[in-house]
Formats: C-alpha cells, structure tokens, sequence
C-alpha cells in the first residue's frame, strides 16, 4: 500500500466513525472501573488519554470494517491532534492518569502482601512449625 492509499484509507475512515462515540470517555468517566478492567486484561502499563481515545478508535473501527492498525493509530493521531478540544483531551488523559494511580496503589498494596506473607513463611520454616510464641500448628 502506497502512502497515497493509507492517506485515503485514514481519511475515508475518519469520514466514517461516529465521532460522539470516539468523544465519549470510556467506562463512563469511572477511573476505579478502568482500572480494575486494566487488571483484569493484565494490562500492567501504565496507559495514556491517548490509548484511551485509540481503544475508542479501534472499537469505531472494526464497525466500519478497518482492522488495519496502522490505519487506526494514524487516525486515532489526527484525532487526537485536530478534533478534541484541550478540555476533551484533558479529560481522556485525567482519566487514565487516575486509573494509574489506582493501579499503582494496588499493586503497592498486593506487593506488601506478598512480603508480609514471605516474611511469615520464612519465619514458620525457621522454628519447625512455631509460629507466635511457641504456638505450634499440626
């Protein structure tokens, strides 16, 4: 594919997405909700407004039957770039900022966990089998 045809191929596809879909922040503005579904897909990067508008882009995408993702980066750039205001751009980027912010938290938390517990382990191994002041579990 020349660079003519994928310059007609963004285009044509720009023509063609329901850009209030695109607009619309995904999981309903809900940082805590994006968050746990970027678990849940083991997403374990920290993501962009921008990746946010692309998921939108892609999702727009595959209706109008593009799955070149090329195509779609590319359109998602020239949205990106000259169809969202800085208030629209903003919100896309506060959103997945926060949701980062809980993953981090998160993560932090399940971190602690894991030591605390290796901690606990360690220890029970070292005493045969006490644990708290000569308590022992069979």
């Amino acid at each position: 594919m020349t660079e003519r045809d994928v310059q007609r191929e963004v285009f044509n596809l720009l023509k063609l997405i329901n850009e209030k879909n695109i607009r619309r922040l995904p999981y309903n503005d809900d940082a805590k909700d994006l968050a746990t579904q970027m678990r849940n897909d083991t997403i374990f990067t920290s993501i962009t407004g921008k990746d946010l508008l692309r998921q939108n882009m892609k999702y727009e995408s595959h209706l109008n039957n593009q799955h070149d993702q090329h195509i779609i980066d590319l359109a998602t750039d020239i949205f990106w770039n000259t169809r969202l205001s800085n208030l629209q751009r903003n919100q896309f980027t506060n959103l997945a900022n926060d949701a980062n912010v809980i993953n981090e938290i998160h993560f932090q938390a399940s971190n602690d966990t894991h030591f605390r517990m290796s901690q606990l382990y360690n220890h029970q191994q070292g005493t045969d089998n006490d644990i708290f002041n000569g308590i022992r579990f069979y």
